[in-house]
């Protein structure tokens, strides 16, 4: 048979209990933190997302990689130049040969 000190004792435990427990104004708070948590995973990246941009990344370091350099170009730009005068010196010297040839054959 229960006692009224046993209903007594259990309205204790069951009343410091309930001091434990949320009150509204704690769920709000706690709504209001969840739906910031929210509106941040929806701009947050993902694993996937994160391997998309490794594996990208890693395709353009290899094209980096094969790429001239400013110092490739000056040294392409430099040998260019030089072919470009040797060619030229080469053909006024074989036009003049030619015109010399031909000077020596009319006369």
């Amino acid at each position: 048979m229960t006692t009224l000190q046993d209903v007594d004792r259990r309205v204790t435990v069951i009343e410091a209990g309930l001091e434990n427990l949320a009150t509204k104004d704690d769920l709000t708070v706690l709504e209001t933190r969840l739906s910031r948590l929210e509106t941040r995973m929806e701009s947050t990246a993902t694993k996937a997302d994160l391997a998309e941009l490794d594996s990208r990344m890693s395709r353009l370091e290899t094209r980096i990689e094969s790429s001239a350099t400013k110092a490739d170009l000056a040294e392409l730009e430099t040998r260019l130049v030089k072919w470009m005068v040797g060619v030229l010196i080469g053909a006024t010297v074989g036009a003049s040969s030619i015109a010399v040839l031909v000077q020596s054959l009319i006369s």
